[in-house]
């Protein structure tokens, strides 16, 4: 029977591979939450709190054209999770 060997790591450096693990575990969670299907389009309100700012930044980045937006009566609707250029 052959006989396992394990690569010997330090404290030091297992603290650190866990840590990486899980900002790599975060990442994945974010990323498939983003890659959801669409249910529907968002509001402004939805759309600051996905991008964590405010909704006059959202507004901002309508008028000065770097997000795609409809308006529908007087509301503006977007695809959600888009992004400003």
């Amino acid at each position: 029977m052959e006989e396992l060997v394990v690569a010997e790591l330090k404290i030091p450096e297992l603290e650190t591979l866990i840590e990486e693990v899980r900002g790599l575990r975060a990442d994945i969670r974010e990323l498939l939450q983003r890659s959801l299907p669409p249910e529907s389009l968002w509001d402004v309100k939805t759309m600051a709190r996905y991008h964590r700012v405010s909704e006059d930044t959202v507004m901002r980045w309508v008028r000065e054209g770097r997000i795609k937006s409809s308006r529908s009566g007087s509301k503006l609707r977007f695809e959600p999770r888009a992004k400003p250029d």
